[in-house]
């Protein structure tokens, strides 16, 4: 897969450092080659350049280029799962603080990769205004963190797409989760959940006030 990568100033200087592995939406969709730039207009490799997130910049990021059309399976688990692998193999990272976060349809294959591989090598995930995928398997990865951002206004994914799935039916597994799953709904944003919780401006309720939702949603 082609992808962009970042890593911190003194990344020589360590070898383990945490990674974040960022999957991209629909918009973004391409051969890892000429359309990898794509990539740029949206998420967290918009954001990197730009400067607007984690000012003390201490993850690698990966975002592999992913297409999902005409018969390309690159949102399986098994590509997802060859990624890490990639990574693990490749860069001076922490094994055990392997991150994924996805944003629109960047979360299906996400969703994908935990049902289908128990939850994989990551220590936690980030969702927003994600596409769900892997029902019914819920209670398979409920040993890894999730937290979801999703906005009431989003008309392109229903904010049920984060509430149901991940979120409601992950409190149903018995025993339930031992770090409980969260989930943020922001009340005046429309498709575009990742904007602020990247940049991270979407803690400030001033700015992006929140909506009455399920229990234990923040």
């Amino acid at each position: 897969l082609g992808y962009y990568d970042y890593v911190p100033k003194d990344y020589g200087k360590a070898s383990n450092w945490p990674l974040l592995i960022a999957f991209h939406g629909d918009g973004e969709r391409g051969d890892g080659v000429m359309d990898l730039p794509l990539l740029l207009h949206n998420g967290l490799t918009k954001d990197i350049p730009a400067g607007t997130w984690d000012p003390q910049k201490r993850f690698v990021v990966l975002a592999p280029q992913m297409d999902d059309r005409n018969g390309k399976t690159e949102r399986s688990a098994a590509s997802v799962d060859a990624f890490v692998q990639f990574a693990k193999q490749n860069y001076a990272i922490d094994h055990k603080r392997i991150y994924l976060t996805g944003l629109s349809g960047g979360g299906a294959p996400v969703y994908n990769y935990l049902g289908e591989c128990a939850g994989g090598d990551v220590a936690a995930t980030n969702i927003d205004a994600g596409w769900y995928s892997t029902q019914n398997k819920e209670c398979s990865w409920k040993q890894i963190p999730i937290w979801c951002f999703h906005s009431a206004m989003d008309n392109v994914v229903p904010p049920s797409q984060s509430t149901t799935p991940s979120y409601e039916h992950l409190l149903g597994c018995n025993p339930g989760p031992a770090v409980p799953p969260r989930y943020t709904l922001y009340a005046n944003l429309g498709h575009s959940a990742w904007g602020p919780t990247y940049d991270l401006t979407g803690m400030d309720a001033s700015k992006y006030p929140l909506v009455s939702a399920p229990p234990g949603t923040t």
